[in-house]
């Protein structure tokens, strides 16, 4: 028989759906978990006399017009179509666990996170929670996975090669630089935009921008300075793929941040005089990667990785108090359902697991390592959070005061800390860490993966690798490799 919700553990579960890292089948296996652990709300299930909520399991809000720059209409279809309705619900006795997936055609968290502090304001009152959840990729695999959904006709190999033939200058992609697709941190930048802000043209700079400044605004306060530093990065990234589309040499991010060679016409698309472009990249990154940190932190966002999905819900599970005493016993009829579960929706996730960083070219690594800097510091939160919560669970059953703690029902869990230092600045120092590790290191051997393993064995310290690459002399690019990306001498 299925189990009864705990406790009246009331809960929104708020999945913020980055494109191309697996999140359909997140969302399905997260249904399944909820409804496997009888927690989920069921339509038409009936508490105290009353009716049954009349709230859809799972609960979309993807179908929004990017074109509709009304600030009110997205405030007023925020509240009639999801906070209404979910706590008119919880108000008539159903306090069970909901679900929002947030997709593609919706507004991005920093765009709603006026409507998010008060949802949340409105769900404590009740006793109920909301939890932030997103799924982050290896960003090596993420890039390859969106190329390839705008070219299907290219194969797959390890070393990257026919993809490379079909898209030479891969990862810009002049092809689709229209669609913001050929822009770096692109999972930062869904992660706050969604595809509202998916197009470099000034049009939509400036009617986002419109709407963060509209008195019925729902955006956050740091949303501004969010979108004039994606609309940097987006501009530095659409000159590389115009110079890639047009077959001019240094058609990267360190060839046009070298300023070599550039036209009138990219200086007037840069936004005039380029003499401060390093400059302002580097900033814009920073504010990117702060304004990143603060979300994170005020909603105490959970991070699963796609390769490791179930790892991620079973420690959401165990966070929100979901029977993780039954989800994780080998033995149980509802393990058994989620193991059948994974095998539905899980394994369909691993095909660009096998990509061999050894083999692909040192240019390329050096390209790609730039490109996804900001993705990659997020990928290793992600794995920095899976870590830590191991950790825990490790002295938590060493310490029996500690387990009994841990056991005690209807009590939601902030995620545990890191082994070392804060884990309010873990995604800055990631960032530090990525830029460090290029620096020092030039992107040989396979960079995003030899700092996961260092990060995993400091159990999730940050600080720790930090201090060990911070000691290490500066990497001599090769010459011809530095002119090829910069140009000069």
């Amino acid at each position: 028989a299925a189990l009864r919700y705990k406790g009246e553990r009331c809960s929104v579960t708020w999945f913020n759906h980055v494109m191309c890292t697996g999140g359909t089948a997140f969302q399905h296996y997260l249904t399944d978990l909820q409804n496997v652990a009888g927690v989920a709300i069921i339509k038409g299930d009936v508490a105290n006399g009353a009716d049954g909520p009349d709230v859809p399991e799972p609960y979309l809000m993807q179908y929004f017009s990017r074109n509709n720059n009304d600030a009110a209409h997205y405030r007023d279809k925020m509240a009639n179509e999801i906070r209404n309705p979910i706590l008119g619900s919880i108000d008539r006795g159903h306090k069970g666990a909901y679900q929002v997936t947030q997709h593609i055609d919706g507004p991005g968290l920093i765009m709603i996170e006026k409507f998010l502090d008060e949802f949340k304001s409105a769900l404590g009152q009740r006793g109920c929670d909301l939890q932030i959840v997103s799924v982050v990729r290896e960003p090596v695999a993420h890039r390859v996975s969106e190329v390839l959904k705008f070219h299907p006709g290219v194969a797959f190999s390890t070393d990257l090669s026919s993809l490379r033939a079909a898209v030479p200058s891969f990862p810009t992609d002049p092809q689709h630089q229209q669609y913001g697709s050929s822009a770096p941190f692109e999972q930062n930048r869904q992660f706050m935009f969604m595809n509202q802000f998916d197009s470099p043209d000034t049009e939509t700079y400036e009617a986002l921008k419109a709407v963060i400044h509209d008195p019925a605004s729902i955006a956050g306060p740091e949303a501004a300075a969010a979108l004039d530093a994606m609309k940097v990065i987006i501009d530095v990234s659409n000159v590389a793929a115009l110079r890639a589309g047009a077959r001019k040499p240094h058609a990267t991010l360190a060839g046009v941040l070298s300023q070599k060679g550039q036209t009138p016409e990219e200086t007037l698309l840069l936004g005039g005089g380029p003499h401060d472009l390093g400059a302002r990249f580097a900033a814009a990154k920073t504010t990117v990667s702060r304004v990143m940190q603060n979300l994170l932190n005020k909603f105490d966002v959970l991070l699963v990785t796609t390769e490791d999905q179930q790892e991620g819900l079973l420690r959401l599970a165990k966070k929100m108090d979901w029977h993780p005493e039954r989800l994780g016993k080998e033995t149980s009829e509802e393990n058994d359902s989620l193991e059948a579960s994974t095998d539905q929706h899980i394994n369909v996730l691993r095909t660009h697991k096998a990509i061999d960083m050894n083999a692909v070219p040192f240019e390329l690594k050096r390209a790609l390592s730039r490109w996804n800097e900001l993705d990659a510091a997020l990928y290793l939160v992600a794995n920095a959070q899976k870590r830590a919560f191991e950790v825990k669970q490790l002295a938590d059953m060493s310490s029996p005061g500690a387990l009994a703690a841990a056991l005690v029902p209807g009590v939601r869990r902030a995620a545990p800390s890191p082994a070392c230092g804060d884990k309010s600045t873990a995604l800055i120092n990631a960032v530090r860490l990525m830029r460090l590790s290029f620096e020092k290191e030039g992107a040989q051997g396979s960079p995003v993966a030899d700092m996961l393993q260092r990060v995993t064995a400091a159990g999730g310290c940050f600080e720790r690798v930090l201090g060990a690459e911070n000691v290490k002399p500066q990497f001599a690019v090769p010459p011809h490799v530095r002119q090829m990306e910069e140009g000069g001498a």
